[in-house]
C-alpha cells in the first residue's frame, strides 16, 4: 500500500477511535466494529474482484512470492 494511502487509513482509524464521548471520557470502539463500518463503504463489485485464495496466498498478492498449491 502506498505511504499516502497508509497515512489516510491510519488517520481515519484514529478519528474513528480517538474522539471524546458525550461524558468527556475517551471513546473506544472495537477494531472489528471500525473495520465493519469501513468495509461497508466498499461496493459489492469491488469485493467480488478479490481473489478467493487471498488468505492462503497473501504473500503472493502482496509481495510476489510463488503461490502455495492446494
Amino acid at each position: 500500500m502506498p505511504p499516502a494511502d497508509r497515512r489516510r487509513v491510519l488517520e481515519e482509524l484514529s478519528k474513528e477511535s480517538g474522539g471524546l464521548a458525550p461524558n468527556g471520557t475517551k471513546e473506544s470502539r472495537p477494531i472489528s466494529e471500525i473495520a465493519r463500518e469501513l468495509s461497508s463503504q466498499v461496493p459489492y463489485e469491488e469485493w467480488a474482484e478479490l481473489p478467493r485464495d487471498g488468505a492462503e496466498n497473501y504473500k503472493h498478492y502482496l509481495y510476489g512470492h510463488p503461490k502455495k498449491s492446494r
